[in-house]
C-alpha cells in the first residue's frame, strides 16, 4: 500500500525551492578524498583511541556528518559519489561500465561555467582505476598523477608516489592555478598492500590490523599539507 500524493505531500514536501537571493561567492575549494579512511579508524567518531589524531583534531573545529555510510565497495566508486552525486549502483564501478561515457553535471562542470579553474591530483600511475581519462571527462581541466609528479625516489613501488610529497607537490601546483578554484586530491598510502616510507617504518607501528599504521602515516602527511597550505 502507498499513500496517494495528496496524503504524502503532508509530511513530506518534493519540491525543493533553492535560495535564488544568495549571492555566489567565489571562494576557493578544495576537496581531499582520503583512501580507505573507514569509520572506525577515526577516534573522535569511534568513541576510543583511533588513528588519526590530526584528523581528531580538525573534526573538533569543523562541520561533521558523522551519519554517513558507505556508497560503493572500491576506490573508483568514490570519485563519482564525490563529483557527481552518483553513488554506485551496479556491480560495476561506473568509470569502467557501459556508463562511463554518460553525460554527467558534475562540480567540476559547474564551477567551470564560474570561471573556476579545476584540478585533480592523484599520485598514482597515470591510467590507474581510469581516474584520468574519467576526471578530464568529468570537466577537469588539468590532472597530476605520478608522471607530472616525475620523481620516482617517492614511489611506493606498486601504487604511485607517497602521500606526504605528494600532498606537498598538490600545494605548490595549487599555487599555479588561476583563481577562483577548485582542486581535488585523493590520497593512495592506505591502499593495499599498505606500504609506507623507510624513514617512516619505526615512526608509525603496527596495529592489530596493518592498514592502522599507514592510516597514521596518511594522518601525519594531511597534518603537513595542512601546515604548509595555512
Amino acid at each position: 500500500k502507498y499513500f496517494d500524493e495528496e496524503t504524502a505531500s503532508k509530511f513530506y514536501n518534493i519540491n525543493k525551492t533553492p535560495y535564488v537571493n544568495n549571492v555566489f561567492k567565489n571562494k576557493n575549494v578544495v576537496i581531499i578524498l582520503l583512501e580507505s579512511f573507514s569509520k572506525e579508524y577515526v577516534g573522535s567518531l569511534s568513541n576510543y583511541k583511533g588513528y588519526t589524531p590530526f584528523l581528531d583534531s580538525l573534526i573538533g573545529k569543523s562541520l561533521v556528518f558523522t551519519n554517513a555510510f558507505s556508497s560503493g565497495y572500491r576506490s573508483m566508486d568514490a570519485i563519482p559519489s564525490v563529483v557527481t552525486s552518483i553513488p554506485c549502483l551496479i556491480d560495476d564501478p561506473i568509470i569502467t561500465s557501459v556508463y562511463a561515457n554518460n553525460k554527467y553535471t558534475s562540480l567540476a562542470e559547474i564551477l567551470k561555467k564560474k570561471s573556476y579553474s579545476t584540478a585533480f591530483f592523484h599520485g598514482g600511475t597515470n591510467g590507474t582505476l581510469g581516474l584520468d581519462g574519467f576526471v578530464s571527462f568529468l570537466g577537469f581541466e588539468k590532472y597530476y598523477g605520478r608522471s607530472e609528479y616525475n620523481d620516482d625516489k617517492d614511489f611506493d613501488n606498486y601504487w604511485g608516489i607517497y602521500d606526504e610529497p605528494f600532498l606537498q607537490f598538490m600545494i605548490d601546483e595549487i599555487e599555479n592555478l588561476q583563481q577562483p578554484f577548485f582542486a581535488m586530491g585523493f590520497t593512495l598510502s592506505s591502499h593495499y598492500p599498505y606500504s609506507l616510507p623507510e624513514k617512516y617504518k619505526n615512526k608509525f607501528k603496527e596495529g592489530p590490523l596493518r592498514i592502522q599504521r599507514v592510516v597514521r602515516y596518511t594522518d601525519y602527511a594531511l597534518a603537513n599539507f595542512f601546515k604548509i597550505a595555512s
